[in-house]
């Protein structure tokens, strides 16, 4: 961990940040990976995002080097 760098993120999260669904979610049908078996396989595909909306909502934590003596 480099010295000054942000390692947790405290605050109204409820407030402060979106997390945002995207349109657009596929699914696909995998017949042939599944087929020695005798079953179907299916992978679905989601998009999502998210956003800071108030950074006064949330603050963060430091972490601050010292040198050992």
């Amino acid at each position: 961990i480099a010295d000054n760098n942000v390692i947790a993120v405290f605050g109204d999260f409820r407030s402060g940040y979106t997390i945002y669904d995207r349109l657009g979610t596929t699914l696909q049908r995998l017949d042939e990976l599944y087929s020695v078996q005798g079953m179907v396989g299916f992978k679905i595909h989601s998009r999502v995002g998210g956003a800071v909306v108030r950074s006064d909502a949330l603050c963060g934590l430091k972490i601050k080097a010292t040198t050992g003596t």
